[in-house]
């Protein structure tokens, strides 16, 4: 989408690799997406957030349920976008999945992980999702467990990165102060040093909820976390 309103150009590249794909190493696609921007073939974790500095240009990453992403913001002047643009194919293309990194992120996972259970907040979440998406891939605990984190080795993430981060199972969006055959451009900076790969079976779909579920669980806190819905018409719905 061109829009000159702001020399500005935003960039996300989405994979089909958010937690539903977790299958039972549940964690393993946010570990795998967290650990991604800590080192490529050719940059450490410090240098590309100073490619990014420099520049002035924005970096951000993530995994939910249905998705994994990483997206940059950068200035439209040639150089400075170029610049963004390479350090964003890196990330995506070349990371390195380095023993003493994963070891930190795992531990700073396992210890929010130990918080969230002293969150009534995060509890009344978890089951929701168990209750809504009963033997559903979405049922699975984004960041994980306690069993199944500590379970986990780079060479899962590794096979993860592999399967998942591939050019067949992606989508790449290009909003900013940019026409057609730039964006054709940046599109094929990003995807020239992918693996063409395949696109994952498609997750099964939602059965909807037949009768009414009520869940209570105890916690000694002050407040009360209520949680309520149902699965709602899909994004694809005509």
């Amino acid at each position: 989408v061109s829009t000159p309103a702001l020399p500005i150009v935003d960039v996300r590249v989405i994979f089909d690799a958010g937690s539903s794909r977790d299958q039972t190493q549940f964690g393993l696609s946010h570990l795998t997406n967290a650990l991604m921007d800590q080192g490529t073939g050719k940059w450490s974790a410090d240098e590309i957030a100073e490619n990014f500095d420099r520049i002035g240009a924005r970096y951000s990453n993530g995994a939910l349920r249905d998705m994994a992403w990483h997206s940059i913001r950068s200035l439209k002047d040639p150089s400075l976008l170029n610049n963004a643009v390479t350090t964003l194919a890196e990330i995506i293309q070349k990371p390195i999945f380095k023993q003493k990194d994963f070891e930190r992120e795992r531990k700073r996972t396992l210890i929010a992980l130990k918080q969230q259970q002293e969150s009534p907040s995060d509890i009344a979440e978890k089951e929701f999702y168990q209750q809504l998406y009963p033997q559903h891939p979405y049922a699975s605990p984004q960041d994980g467990s306690l069993e199944s984190v500590s379970a986990l080795t780079v060479a899962d993430l590794i096979s993860f990165h592999q399967k998942y981060y591939v050019a067949k199972n992606s989508v790449i969006s290009i909003v900013g102060d940019i026409n057609k055959q730039q964006a054709n451009q940046i599109v094929a900076q990003l995807m020239e040093a992918l693996p063409e790969g395949e696109k994952p079976l498609a997750i099964p779909k939602v059965s909807a909820v037949n009768a009414e579920v009520t869940k209570k669980i105890e916690f000694p806190s002050s407040q009360t976390h209520i949680w309520v819905g149902q699965p709602a018409i899909s994004r694809t719905d005509p």
